[in-house]
């Protein structure tokens, strides 16, 4: 994946790999969704065009969100790793039709 442009390093190819995702039709929406995550979990937030966020409904807090959360992360790995990730509750089961239950 290329680096530089859009909203930060690798904004381009972020913004282009979503974009073709949705040009090509058929059930975009969830591709686009994946392609969007798997390349952002690559190149990072940075990647993501700062409009984008700036449109999404509640996009500031889901970003403030996000940015906790790896931070709470970070800390559990450098405070025990494994251990710290033993000691977190269990992930829900999925429920009926595979959706996670409670979400």
């Amino acid at each position: 994946m290329q680096e530089g442009g859009g909203g930060g390093p690798g904004g381009c190819c972020f913004e282009r790999a979503v974009r073709a995702c949705i040009m090509a039709g058929g059930c975009c929406a969830s591709r686009a969704s994946f392609v969007g995550a798997c390349v952002g979990a690559r190149l990072g937030v940075g990647a993501v065009p700062a409009g984008w966020i700036g449109q999404t409904l509640r996009g500031e807090e889901i970003a403030r969100l996000a940015a906790e959360l790896a931070a709470m992360r970070l800390a559990g790995a450098a405070h025990g790793g494994a251990a710290a990730a033993a000691a977190a509750p269990p992930a829900p089961a999925p429920a009926e039709g595979g959706v996670t239950a409670g979400l």
